[in-house]
């Protein structure tokens, strides 16, 4: 079987579940991850054979057409610039993410070698996009579960980036001692009865513990914002990833523990919510 062919047979059983545009991407995405070289290289080559490594694409292909992330299969995905590796034991680091990043680059802005948190780290995502950013920075970046902190420590050390992030392992900030310019948390927020629907099918796969945000999905970030304040200088920020739909609920919990806390939700491009500002007096 050469690459022509076997893009199109993967493509067929993809489209069963994808628009027939996403299924030729994936295809290509999979089929270039397995080569290890870019998509460019199979429209180039569209006569190669792929024999000795047609069984392995297959079975790729079946997972794929059963709903497991991509960025699982290929154990990669792009994040703010960044190659970051992947796997089941982490959340898939999301487009809309990069809000919280951006966020928190510009509370920085006028802050020389500023310490930041970054509370459920998972893969690290957050804590490497700022460190590339802000080198100067130093990041204390902390999650419950150990087999996500190898997937971060990995990619700290595959970006070259281990002198500028601390990895702690931790509830929260329950073994961190320092105070921050900004704790930038992206804690679980699935509604828990929403965790199998439909729309959902991600949670089939991804680790719960980084998914399920209890009954209103706010469950962590009502643990966190108690505990914020003891740990942020004065003047200093908490930027936390919320819901789509969460923003009015998420402001009025800030707001029972600060009232005199600025607090606002920061919307993406289509207008959702996508994160909680809480910034303290100095």
């Amino acid at each position: 079987m050469n690459i022509a062919q076997a893009l199109a047979e993967a493509k067929s059983v993809l489209v069963a579940s994808l628009s027939e545009d996403q299924a030729s991407l994936e295809s290509q995405v999979l089929l270039a991850s397995l080569l290890g070289k870019p998509r460019s290289w199979l429209f180039a080559h569209p006569e190669h054979d792929i024999g000795a490594v047609e069984a392995q694409f297959r079975v790729m292909v079946g997972r794929r057409f059963t709903g497991e992330p991509l960025e699982y299969i290929t154990g990669r995905v792009e994040f703010y610039g960044l190659a970051l590796a992947v796997s089941p034991a982490v959340l898939v680091p999301r487009p809309e993410t990069e809000i919280l990043v951006e966020a928190s680059l510009e509370a920085l802005a006028s802050h020389v070698s500023p310490l930041v948190a970054d509370v459920g780290t998972g893969s690290g995502a957050i804590a490497l996009a700022i460190a590339a950013q802000r080198p100067d920075a130093r990041i204390v970046a902390t999650d419950l579960s150990l087999p996500a902190l190898a997937v971060a420590a990995h990619n700290m050390q595959q970006l070259s980036l281990q002198e500028h992030v601390d990895l702690v392992c931790c509830d929260l900030l329950s073994a961190v001692a320092a105070r921050f310019q900004l704790i930038a948390a992206n804690l679980p927020y699935v509604a828990s009865g929403e965790m199998d629907s439909d729309s959902q099918t991600v949670a089939r796969f991804e680790p719960h513990l980084a998914l399920d945000g209890g009954p209103d999905g706010l469950a962590q970030v009502r643990r966190l914002l108690p505990v914020a304040r003891d740990h942020l200088l004065p003047g200093g920020m908490l930027l936390a990833e919320i819901g789509a739909m969460q923003g009015k609920a998420a402001v009025s919990l800030a707001l029972s523990f600060y009232r005199d806390a600025d607090v606002s939700v920061l919307r993406d491009l289509a207008g959702l919510d996508r994160v909680l500002r809480v910034r303290f007096s100095s």
